[in-house]
């Protein structure tokens, strides 16, 4: 099979704003690949009959060509002065994302702790080890991820995503997401990503559903075949979905819903067949109110706190052809 690689300097190089990446694919000049700036609408062309994206070894069947052009939902804020954010790619840096991982989850066992050389070979095969650095060269925000493939052919998988506990609420998670999609564009060309949280996250849910307006596909009760180990999954299309102004319109019905001190699910009048799911009362009664909504066939789009110990989930029908 034949193999090509970006040029180092075109991965290493922040993007800051529109660069046309001509040629990315070495041997091949015809290929054309324009690179993605947060908040600019951009399209990538990847034709994978000829030029499967880059270093991966195999393609699903069957092949087909991906042509999308990508509005983000969100666009990150920017780092502080003399902060940065990239590819990690030399084993301090990886060993660093080792700690950083087991500090932030607070794990302590070895089962927990990320291989270095893991990371590495990821790096180097066309997943995203990305991570944030202070001026005084920190490591205070990681992510991973990886290829992967489903029905619908190839998105990106993020493992994890992960920001120092002194540092959080300062939008470092966002760009981390934003560094992992703007990665996945340039180096692969698929158009969406995947990635799990637990339900019980109100934090983590408005800024996957909310702030980047990913939409919650679905709710295993078992994700990793351990105790408690439920999530939501959640997949972000880069070019934005079917759903947006359902978000639109959620934070001002969710206003509603302060006086609803009891209920779990609250049915929503402004929006066709639309339930709430309110976080924050019990772990079991939100559980099982997520699987219902799942169940009778709808998805997550939006997530926000509705006072200082509750959030909300809007549930609306699943649209023809969203994923599953």
């Amino acid at each position: 099979m034949a193999r090509w690689a970006l040029d180092p300097d075109q991965l290493e190089e922040p993007l800051h704003g529109l660069r046309s990446l001509s040629g990315s694919l070495r041997g091949d000049p015809d290929s054309l690949i324009v690179g993605h700036a947060c908040g600019v609408s951009v399209s990538h062309v990847v034709d994978v009959t000829r030029r499967w994206p880059l270093d991966f070894g195999i393609c699903p069947a069957p092949l087909r060509t991906y042509h999308c052009g990508v509005t983000p939902t969100a666009t990150a804020a920017a780092l502080p002065s003399g902060w940065w954010a990239g590819p990690l790619e030399t084993n301090r840096d990886q060993q660093a994302a080792d700690a950083l991982y087991q500090l932030s989850f607070g794990y302590s066992a070895p089962t927990y702790r990320l291989n270095p050389l893991l990371l590495s070979a990821l790096g180097r095969t066309g997943g995203s080890v990305i991570g944030v650095k202070t001026d005084r060269e920190e490591l205070v925000g990681f992510a991973y991820g990886f290829h992967a493939v489903d029905e619908r052919g190839p998105y990106h998988y993020s493992q994890a995503a992960v920001v120092h506990p002194e540092y959080q609420g300062y939008g470092i998670g966002t760009h981390l997401k934003h560094q992992q999609r703007d990665f996945t564009i340039r180096r692969t060309g698929v158009d969406r990503m995947r990635w799990t949280f637990h339900p019980s996250l109100a934090r983590n849910a408005h800024l996957n559903l909310a702030k980047l307006g990913g939409l919650a596909i679905a709710y295993d009760p078992d994700y990793y075949d351990l105790p408690e180990s439920e999530r939501l999954v959640v997949e972000w299309t880069f070019a934005g979905d079917a759903y947006q102004a359902h978000r639109d319109a959620a934070p001002a019905a969710a206003a509603a819903l302060a006086d609803r001190a009891t209920e779990v699910v609250v049915p929503e009048a402004t929006i066709d067949r639309a339930h709430w799911v309110i976080a924050g009362l019990d772990r079991v009664s939100l559980l099982a109110a997520i699987a219902d909504r799942f169940a009778a066939g709808d998805v997550l789009c939006w997530a926000g706190r509705i006072d200082s110990k509750r959030a909300a989930y809007l549930a609306v029908p699943r649209t023809d052809g969203a994923a599953r």
